[in-house]
C-alpha cells in the first residue's frame, strides 16, 4: 500500500517540478518582453521629445518640410515638391534655402535613433 502512494506521490511531484519549471521559464520570458517593452516606451517617448523640439524651433516653410519628411513620411524629393506647392516657392529654392537647416535636423535624430 505505501508503495503505490510513494509512487503516486513521485509521479505527483515530477509534475509538479516540471510545471514550475516551465512557469519560471515563462517568467522570464514575461519579465524579458516587460524590460523590451520597456525600453522600446522610453526611446520612443525620448525620439518625441526631440521632434516636439525641433518643431518648436523650426518655422513657416522648414516646419512644414520637417513635418513632411519626418511625420508624413514622404522622401525627400516628394517633400520638397509638396512645400514648394503649398507656399507657391521654387523646388530649388526649398532645396537650397531650407532643406540644409532641416537636414542637420534629420541627421541629429537619426543619430539619437540610432545611437542611444
Amino acid at each position: 500500500m505505501h508503495k503505490k502512494i510513494d509512487l503516486y506521490m513521485m509521479e505527483w511531484l515530477y509534475i509538479a517540478i516540471s510545471r514550475l519549471k516551465k512557469f519560471n521559464l515563462f517568467k522570464e520570458y514575461t519579465m524579458t518582453k516587460k524590460n523590451y517593452m520597456v525600453d522600446l516606451i522610453q526611446k520612443r517617448s525620448l525620439i518625441m521629445s526631440y521632434i516636439i523640439k525641433d518643431l518648436t524651433e523650426l518655422s513657416g516653410i522648414e516646419k512644414e518640410l520637417y513635418c513632411q519628411i519626418i511625420v508624413g513620411g514622404y522622401n525627400i524629393a516628394n517633400a520638397i515638391h509638396n512645400v514648394s506647392l503649398s507656399y507657391k516657392c521654387d523646388v530649388g529654392t526649398i532645396y537650397d534655402k531650407y532643406y540644409p537647416h532641416v537636414c542637420k535636423k534629420i541627421n541629429e535624430l537619426i543619430k539619437i535613433v540610432f545611437l542611444k
